[in-house]
């Protein structure tokens, strides 16, 4: 699935964010041995227990689908535009073709 998430708008976007960042942690965190300072057992604690609210729904979407995040505070129209030609074009050229440039410039006049 090709899902484009808007960060920062709270509730389930949210939620796939946070989950997303989690299995990415998980996954660079693996093969890699760190060492834990003190006190570092109690905000670990906090952590996991905020931690074991599991949706599978979120899980689905997260393990299978083409996440694409626009944050609101910080990604502008230009990163929208380019997001979604670029899903609309998919692996294609990102430029768009004088071609259609044109048929959409005739359209336009004999509208």
């Amino acid at each position: 699935w090709n899902i484009i998430i808007l960060s920062g708008t709270g509730g389930l976007a949210d939620d796939i964010e946070i989950a997303w960042n989690k299995k990415r942690n998980e996954t660079q965190a693996d093969g890699k041995h760190t060492k834990k300072r003190e006190g570092e057992d109690d905000e670990d604690k906090d952590k996991k227990a905020e931690e074991d609210t599991y949706d599978a729904a979120v899980d689905e979407i997260v393990s299978f689908g083409q996440l694409n995040f626009l944050h609101i505070a910080t990604d502008g129209v230009e990163d929208v535009t380019r997001l979604l030609t670029s899903r609309l074009l998919g692996s294609r050229n990102m430029a768009l073709s004088p071609c259609l440039v044109s048929a959409w410039r005739t359209y336009g006049e004999l509208t």
